[in-house]
């Protein structure tokens, strides 16, 4: 359970990666109520913000 407004910041999106990493990104994007972006600062930061409908 998240707080409208809610930040999650994941590491190491870029770098390593792998399968994991797109298996996250793609469920974090198809989720409805959160929007995401991917920062390119060192090992990649994904950066999402909830804002439940």
């Amino acid at each position: 359970m998240l707080a409208p407004g809610a930040i999650i910041v994941a590491d190491n999106m870029l770098w390593p990666g792998g399968e994991e990493v797109r298996r996250y990104v793609a469920a974090l994007r198809a989720t409805p109520g959160f929007e995401s972006v991917l920062l390119p600062v060192g090992s990649g930061l994904e950066i999402s913000r909830h804002f439940p409908a």
